[in-house]
């Protein structure tokens, strides 16, 4: 009887896999961005795009600006005074580059209706990716001078990093739903695997189908997909270590509260040009400041999906 079940069970998840195969596959056929939404993404991507110009852009989409007013006056700031409008959030609180990062993420996350899936939690899915960016940002503060990815892009890259979550959700609720339950029986398992094992594939290759769908342009691209090492150099190169680097510290981190005695996280470090000797004040600042991402990303959030 028990082996019945087992093989029924695995039956079903076979099925459900090859489903949700066909339907990311299906990424490649969607219809582009908007037309304002590439042109809002072109825009906000000019490397010369000053603070005026971005109020104006962002003001432009009201939800967009909803959010960037919210995320001026929430707890992670702690502003004494309220911020009432776009331009007071971008030069008194945010500054030209969160604010260009939140609306690049905005942009690229819209088309996506996650409200078919009853596990999926949005505010936990940006809290984690404001986490990883921050997270990489401090780290990114730390390279040897034009060695990687500005502190812009490094955070960029974090909040980017797991979209193809987002197309997942949208594309198969359900099978999403069975990965993220099995993720919570499973605390110490990683995402990737657990969606590796039960759907065939993983969100960072359905961020690389998306990236290709909406032929995003390399600097975006680079870290939704699958990453290694020895594919890229240079710039890029360094991106996408910090990004792993990144990754694998959250991940040591929910395991345990240090990383003495990690050669592997040592040997990452070396790669950089990080002195991971420095890691411990590294940390304790990232965990300073994390405990109000939350807000952060409940703000983001809004009254959106």
């Amino acid at each position: 009887m028990a082996e019945n079940e087992k093989e029924s069970d695995s039956q079903m998840r076979r099925s459900m896999a090859e489903a949700t195969r066909r339907q990311v596959r299906g990424l490649v056929s969607l219809p582009p961005l908007p037309r304002a939404s590439q042109e809002l993404l072109r825009l906000l991507s000019d490397p010369y795009l000053d603070m005026l110009r971005l109020a104006e852009l962002v003001e432009q989409t009201p939800a967009l600006a909803a959010r960037i007013v919210g995320v001026a006056n929430s707890a992670f700031f702690a502003t004494a005074t309220p911020v009432r409008d776009v331009p007071d959030a971008i030069i008194r609180v945010l500054g030209l580059n969160l604010v260009r990062d939140l609306g690049i993420s905005f942009v690229l996350s819209q088309p996506f209706d996650c409200r078919g899936s009853t596990r999926f939690d949005p505010v936990g899915f940006w809290t984690g990716s404001m986490e990883l960016a921050l997270l990489l940002q401090l780290l990114a503060a730390r390279l040897p001078p034009a060695d990687g990815p500005t502190l812009s892009e490094a955070y960029l890259a974090g909040l980017l990093r797991d979209l193809g979550l987002l197309a997942l959700v949208h594309l198969a609720p359900d099978a999403m739903d069975a990965v993220l339950a099995e993720a919570e029986s499973q605390p110490l398992a990683k995402l990737y695997e657990l969606e590796s094992r039960l759907l065939g594939l993983d969100h960072a290759m359905a961020g690389a189908e998306l990236a290709t769908a909406w032929n995003l342009p390399a600097n975006l691209a680079v870290a939704m997909g699958p990453l290694s090492r020895d594919e890229h150099t240079g710039r890029k190169g360094a991106t996408v270590a910090l990004v792993l680097l990144g990754e694998e510290i959250r991940s040591r981190l929910a395991l345990h509260d240090g990383l003495e005695g990690d050669s592997d996280i040592e040997t990452h470090f070396g790669r950089l040009g990080l002195d991971f000797a420095a890691w411990p004040q590294l940390i304790e600042l990232w965990r300073s400041r994390v405990g109000e991402v939350r807000s952060l990303a409940a703000a983001f959030v809004g009254g959106g999906r």
